[in-house]
């Protein structure tokens, strides 16, 4: 990799404004979903069909997409502040290596690079789910759990949530039950977090959905509904299944919380990269690696990174 050009995994390569880019990768799990299929036309996606590496490149000149719910810098300030708020529950349901309760994760240079400004967000490695889906999955199940606890009774305004706790609490939550579709890391990390907090807990899987993460889902108590259609179907049965039982849907295909939650992790990036000097500007562009599959978790931190960086982000989904 050229000090001059960032040069993608799928072998793209663009000019930089300058040789002094930051560039950050985003491994979100272990065991990452295809990329998704671009919307319009099946002949860009050819290439994957037969087995071929394909690179989509944005025209340029474009500059900022307008987005008509464009996500404010108070929404990603609540969200990390519902995080904070949470973590004395969180740390003590899940209390293994003396974990504080935080769900952030480390940034560290690229451990097989000499390249200067090479880092990685380890995303892979967030407490109790292992992957990026501790960010937006739980998010999205924490603000329903403090609506639910306000709602029910269980919570006065200003009270510590670790009154959730309480065996009268987890009672209270076991009677309402949560459902998302997910081929495995969403799934798990809402389900574990809804089970320690006695929800009920359904995942709606594909049939590709590896086996090891459904009997994963069944250990901690979730109830695994399997479909023998692609994601979106699972998406949509899943759905329909939280309508007809009046539970809660997380929608992976259409959360704004969800992309929130997400989108926490970009404020959190920008903190690591001042703490280490570097500041993301005309002379310093930041460019960053994002696996994707449906496209929620890269695109809400390209949405938090936008807020934050504006035209000085670049975005790269994988």
């Amino acid at each position: 990799m050229s000090a001059g050009a960032v040069i993608s995994s799928m072998g793209a390569r663009r000019p930089l404004a300058s040789e002094r880019a930051v560039r950050c990768s985003f491994p979100m799990s272990d065991d990452q979903p295809p990329a998704a299929r671009p919307n319009d036309a099946l002949a860009a996606i050819a290439p994957l069909v037969r087995g071929e590496t394909a690179v989509w490149l944005r025209a340029p000149g474009l500059g900022l997409a307008l987005d008509a719910a464009p996500l404010s810098t108070d929404e990603i300030a609540d969200a990390r502040a519902r995080f904070v708020r949470f973590e004395p529950v969180l740390r003590t349901l899940f209390p293994a290596n003396d974990w504080d309760g935080q769900i952030r994760s480390d940034l560290v240079d690229y451990p097989m690079s000499s390249t200067p400004g090479l880092l990685v967000k380890c995303d892979h490695a967030l407490p109790m789910a292992g992957s990026v889906k501790a960010r937006g999955g739980v998010y999205e199940l924490l603000c329903h759990v403090e609506e639910l606890a306000l709602g029910r009774g269980l919570l006065g305004t200003g009270q510590s949530l670790e009154t959730l706790l309480s065996p009268a609490s987890l009672a209270v939550l076991g009677t309402h039950r949560i459902v998302v579709a997910s081929t495995g890391n969403l799934g798990f990390a809402i389900g574990r977090v809804a089970r320690a907090l006695g929800l009920q807990a359904e995942i709606h899987m594909s049939h590709d959905a590896k086996t090891w993460k459904k009997e994963r889902l069944r250990a901690i108590g979730a109830t695994v509904v399997e479909h023998d259609c692609d994601y979106t179907g699972a998406v949509a049965r899943a759905r329909q299944a939280a309508a007809a039982e009046d539970a809660y849907f997380i929608d992976d295909e259409d959360s704004r919380r969800l992309f929130v939650g997400y989108a926490v992790a970009a404020a959190e990036l920008a903190d690591q990269l001042s703490a280490r000097g570097l500041t993301i500007g005309p002379g310093r562009p930041l460019i960053v690696y994002l696996p994707c599959g449906v496209g929620g978790a890269p695109g809400g931190i390209t949405a938090g990174l936008k807020q934050i960086y504006g035209e000085h982000v670049l975005a790269v989904f994988v």
